[in-house]
């Protein structure tokens, strides 16, 4: 019995120095919950059955296969990425037993002989270690270097290619091969096909960031002039308000009056935006709000942003902002509305990113809300049918949330569509 309660502290210790290292590669604290319970009784129950019981000894790769799924499930981390921290944190636990190993068996080896108390110690101050010197370890960084570069995924299929060609120079040897070569192999051969997917997938997406990237830069270009448009009004705003003061008290002609305060009213539409931060979006609404004075339509806003590129980069908000717009623009000339008014907000809490365009709209039912995110279905005409669906799959393609409804403002129907990102 005593044996068997030291194999349980042994089991546990090493699970958790790995759980504390996966933790921290995602800037995590060590948290204990059910999930985490249940992988420690499995891996006991499986490291036991084992030692104890004559398990078949290729249950271990269970153990780590649930490790690796307890990553993806809590961390909500890809599958190659969840097994690259998995191999980094294994091969870490590896080194340090070994380097503890020693110096721990010259310490207690006169005491203590049987390994199993030699190697409960070992992990023990293997977990003590990850535990209280985690912060200290840039076990973060790492993390984020393991998703952002591809030169770990190199090095494990380079040393999976490795092991594969030595099972099978073995095979070639001796014309034969057990069960348990077997199985290595096609394990191998899966981790093989695994990372080599991962790699083809991260080379689109960085494909795709340098495109996201080169357009943006483009957009800043352009944008940069007409933010300088921009803060050229709201330097002359005060001589503006000045004149138009000496009106008010002079008050002989109304006509001008009424001029100059639709001038000015105009002018602090354009000054408002510097309130947003981003150049990009900043000289994106100016020249969606010039659009839409020339076809007269009234657009009101509400702007308040820190860091919006937290969930999508500047170049897909402007890609999101632009289809919400233009739609809204295009519904308002359709219906040929008198004084139409668009509606956009634009708020960043601690927590969520929620955008909000909405403009006077007939009712639509349930069903043909339904119908507007289906690619190719449109009222606005042939081929138009594009925009909605291009916009619902970027949104929950980056894990947020699309939501249409009508509201009634000041006794007319509104059409509105909600998008939130939470982070």
């Amino acid at each position: 019995m005593p044996e068997l309660i030291i194999n349980i502290i042994n089991n546990i210790a090493e699970l958790m120095t790995i759980v504390i290292g996966l933790s921290a590669m995602q800037g995590r604290k060590l948290k204990i919950d059910g999930m985490l319970i249940l992988l420690i009784l499995y891996d006991n129950m499986v490291i036991i059955g084992i030692n104890e019981f004559d398990l078949w000894k290729g249950f271990i790769f269970t153990v780590y296969f649930a490790l690796i799924l307890y990553c993806i499930y809590k961390f909500r981390i890809k599958i190659a990425v969840a097994f690259m921290e998995f191999i980094f944190n294994f091969m870490y636990l590896l080194i340090i037993q070994l380097l503890l190993y020693v110096p721990v068996s010259l310490v207690i080896g006169d005491v203590v002989s049987h390994d199993l108390i030699i190697g409960c110690i070992v992990n023990i101050l293997c977990f003590l270690i990850n535990f209280f010197f985690y912060r200290k370890m840039g076990y973060c960084k790492i993390g984020k270097y393991i998703e952002e570069k591809n030169v770990i995924t190199y090095i494990c299929v380079s040393f999976l290619v490795c092991f594969l060609l030595y099972h099978i120079g073995k095979i070639a040897v001796k014309y034969y091969m057990n069960y348990y070569e077997y199985l290595e192999i096609l394990v191998g051969l899966l981790l093989i096909l695994i990372l080599w997917f991962h790699l083809q997938k991260n080379k689109k997406e960085k494909n795709e960031k340098e495109r996201q990237l080169q357009a943006q830069k483009e957009y800043i270009n352009n944008f940069e002039k007409q933010l300088d448009a921009v803060k050229y009004k709201q330097h002359d705003i005060k001589h503006h308000i000045s004149a138009f003061e000496g009106m008010w008290k002079e008050q002989n002609n109304k006509t001008e009056y009424k001029d100059y305060y639709e001038y000015i009213k105009d002018d602090s539409e354009y000054n408002r935006l510097i309130l947003g931060g981003n150049p990009v979006v900043t000289g994106f609404l100016y020249e969606k709000i010039r659009q839409m004075q020339e076809k007269k339509i009234i657009f009101e806003h509400q702007i308040v942003y820190e860091n919006i590129s937290v969930v999508l980069s500047i170049y897909q908000w402007i890609e999101i902002m632009g289809i919400l717009l233009d739609n809204a623009m295009e519904a308002i000339v359709k219906n040929k509305v008198t004084n139409g008014k668009i509606y956009m907000e634009l708020l960043q809490t601690e927590k969520l990113i929620c955008l909000k365009v909405m403009n006077e709209n007939e009712y639509v039912n349930n069903d043909e809300i339904m119908n507007f995110f289906r690619k190719g279905y449109s009222n606005k005409g042939e081929l138009r049918g594009v925009g909605l669906s291009k916009l619902k799959e970027l949104v929950t393609k980056e894990g947020g949330e699309i939501a249409v409804r009508n509201v009634e403002v000041n006794g007319k129907n509104n059409l509105e569509f909600a998008i939130t990102f939470r982070y």
